[in-house]
């Protein structure tokens, strides 16, 4: 892009030459300075020199053996001190900001400006100080040849079926912006691009690319095609908790929160319920919350998950006679609050408890092992396994949890396990199941991932850093 000049610079020197009598020095008592070749030139950045050549008449003669300064108007550029849009010299060797001349027998003194780095207009003033008069040459500097493009969105996620635009510009070697058209070409998972870069992605899950092209010069608009579902979460940024939809579109903030809040949505309503150190608490589409459960009737509630039918909440917690770890169950109204099956436990970790779809069984963590615990008979099976986060898939088929830094995949009594994103997953990330079953969110650091529960491709979905804690919402 071009740097703009300063305006002021240039106001004074024109008012200089103005105030100092700057005419063309013909009248037979004019005295001033004027430029008589090397003006209003046209060149590329890092072009060849120009020479510049005045003349000072003093009293409507030549002035002879006047000193004559050469300065260029100094460049706004931010990018440092040896950007400039032009140079003044002796010789292209040894040019700089500013120049002195001596007048010859006719008047006259010369020197060369040479193009800079940076596109713009330049500007040099040429002042005669003992004449008391100045003028202004200017210079127009062009960008070189097209060196790349700058794409003003590389990488985005958007859903199945989506669209969105892409914008950018070329660049020369030297960063300056370039007026060229963009081209664009559909690559894969691309149904159709238009001439403006909007793009229509296809129906496949998975990673897509447009390519972008200006004269020689080409990039790629690189995007990854999403399920369309939606997710509730935590904001690191907005500190609060949200939703939106998997691309990141639909974004809305619900209700401040805590980094310890673990959203979850009810599959029957809006309503989100999520822990924080002073219990539990719901909030509904509109941000208006209401705690579930104050910490003097249990202590240190943790990760809350909804029942299959959305009339009850399960949760870990101490509690009871001897405020120890057990699972618990409570209404959404906060009333009815039951102890689930056995304990005490080892740990709170079994506070991330999960109900399966059926409503039979729950699963959680208790010590080193995940546990599944039958409703109906009490019965528990001790599955050899660390897990985390245990989760149920919308049809109860299968069973995914979190271990070895992985996603693990099983039959919903946790045999045949298979493990996918190997060494990929933060050990607190959470996970979820979407709608439809095929698809889990994790988190891997920064990135939210995407894997596949069936083949395991695993996609890293761009621009949601901030989102974390992720939970599926109906």
């Amino acid at each position: 892009m071009p740097r703009r000049i300063s305006g002021l610079g240039i106001c004074s020197a024109l008012l200089l030459a103005l105030a100092c009598g700057g005419d063309d020095g013909s009248g037979p008592a004019s005295t001033g300075v004027r430029i008589v070749s090397g003006d209003a030139q046209t060149d590329t950045i890092q072009g060849a020199a120009h020479e510049i050549v005045i003349e000072v008449r003093r009293r409507g003669r030549p002035g002879v053996g006047l000193a004559v300064r050469f300065e260029r108007i100094p460049s706004e550029n931010p990018g440092g001190p040896f950007d400039t849009i032009l140079g003044v010299a002796p010789s292209r060797e040894s040019f700089g900001a500013f120049v002195v001349d001596t007048t010859d027998g006719d008047g006259r003194a010369s020197t060369l400006v040479i193009p800079g780095t940076v596109a713009g207009q330049g500007h040099v003033v040429v002042t005669c100080a003992e004449v008391g008069a100045a003028d202004t040459a200017t210079y127009t500097i062009l960008p070189g040849n097209v060196a790349r493009v700058v794409l003003d969105v590389k990488d985005t996620a958007i859903h199945v079926g989506g669209s969105y635009r892409v914008t950018g510009f070329p660049e020369d070697r030297l960063r300056n912006r370039r007026q060229d058209a963009l081209a664009f070409s559909a690559g894969p998972n691309a149904a159709s691009v238009s001439s403006d870069g909007t793009i229509v992605v296809g129906g496949t899950v998975g990673p897509g690319a447009v390519a972008v092209r200006a004269g020689t010069a080409l990039d790629s608009a690189r995007f990854l095609v999403v399920p369309a579902a939606n997710i509730v979460f935590y904001h690191a940024t907005a500190r609060s908790i949200a939703t939106s939809a998997l691309d990141g579109s639909n974004l809305h903030i619900l209700v401040a929160a805590t980094t310890t809040a673990f959203p979850v949505a009810s599959p029957t309503s809006d309503l989100v319920v999520y822990h924080q150190t002073d219990g539990l608490y719901i909030v509904d589409g509109t941000g208006a919350r209401r705690r579930l459960l104050d910490p003097s009737v249990v202590q240190s509630a943790l990760h809350p998950r909804f029942s299959a039918d959305g009339r009850f909440v399960y949760f870990g917690a101490r509690g009871g006679a001897d405020h120890a770890p057990y699972v618990w169950r409570v209404g959404i109204d906060g009333t009815g609050l039951q102890q689930q099956g056995g304990g005490p436990h080892y740990y709170l970790d079994e506070g991330q408890v999960a109900p399966s779809p059926s409503g039979d069984r729950i699963a959680y963590v208790d010590g080193s092992s995940l546990v599944l615990e039958y409703l109906s008979t009490g019965k528990v099976v001790t599955l050899a396994v660390l897990g985390y986060f245990p989760v149920f898939s919308p049809d109860g088929s299968r069973l995914a949890y979190l271990a070895d830094q992985s996603v693990y995949v099983a039959n919903p009594d946790g045999s045949a396990p298979v493990r996918l994103a190997n060494q990929m997953v933060t050990f607190d990330a959470g996970l979820t199941w979407l709608a439809g079953g095929r698809w889990l969110v994790t988190k891997s650091g920064a990135n939210v991932l995407l894997v596949d529960a069936t083949s395991g491709a695993t996609f890293s979905l761009p621009g949601l850093a901030d989102y974390s804690q992720i939970a599926g919402r109906p």
